[in-house]
């Protein structure tokens, strides 16, 4: 497992929306303890993660570790 901040940018990321949904994300860049993130989809659709976001890697991608 890894963590957010072991990553260089960019970077792919797999996210769940808050409907259920899964979509890609670019792990554009780190702004202080946070990341600024967007969807491959809509890149106004902005977010961001904890630098400490445990992840996985899945299929060339980074998804964020549930255990």
């Amino acid at each position: 497992m890894r963590h957010l901040y072991d990553l260089q940018t960019p970077a792919p990321l797999r996210v769940v929306l808050t409907d259920g949904t899964a979509a890609d994300a670019i792990l554009h860049h780190f702004d202080g303890m946070y990341s600024y993130c967007y969807l491959v989809s809509d890149e106004s659709k902005v977010f961001h993660l904890s630098m400490g976001t445990p992840l996985k890697k899945v299929k060339g991608r980074w998804e964020i570790a549930e255990d």
